[in-house]
């Protein structure tokens, strides 16, 4: 069974003026994470490793010159190896610039399941029976209502 990881960063501090914008998100692969970054200089990349610290994979970061604001980089991260609730470990690099290091704890998410509806009023209800039954049954976590169409007339 594939486990589905969210990950907590459980710290995060100004960095040096030549690496800024460091921002981690989950991908949607498990056990994958994105480090997006700006740096003043090119040849960006990311390391990363698991709780001992001594094992540091390097990753070569993705980027985009910007004239304005310096490189964009992302760089993908494969935390797969790592048990969940267990600390991790990464920094950016940018020219010969390093960030600070930054934790991160994987914690075991299950997918969320989310039904998004808009009804169109109570002449044209075919599908609430359904999406009540769903409900019932629990097939899904939230249920978001968008609303009425609705029409005025303006006499």
């Amino acid at each position: 069974m594939l486990a589905c990881f969210t990950f907590v960063l459980s710290s995060l501090t100004l960095v040096s003026a030549k690496i800024e914008q460091i921002h981690l998100s989950y991908t949607g692969v498990p056990g994958e994470l994105a480090v997006d970054f700006v740096a003043s200089a090119g040849g960006g990349a990311a390391a990363y490793t698991s709780v001992d610290k001594i094992a540091w994979k390097s990753v070569a970061a993705t980027q985009f010159h910007a004239p304005t604001i310096g490189y964009m980089s992302q760089a993908l991260l494969d935390y797969k190896g790592i048990q969940a609730g267990s600390p991790a470990y990464y920094y950016v690099t940018g020219g010969s610039e390093n960030s600070s290091i930054f934790e991160v704890t994987p914690v075991v998410a299950r997918p969320e399941v989310f039904a998004v509806y808009g009804d169109f009023g109570l002449a044209n209800d075919i599908c609430m029976d359904d999406l009540i039954a769903e409900a019932a049954k629990g097939s899904f976590d939230s249920v978001l209502h968008v609303g009425d169409w609705l029409v005025l007339t303006v006499p």
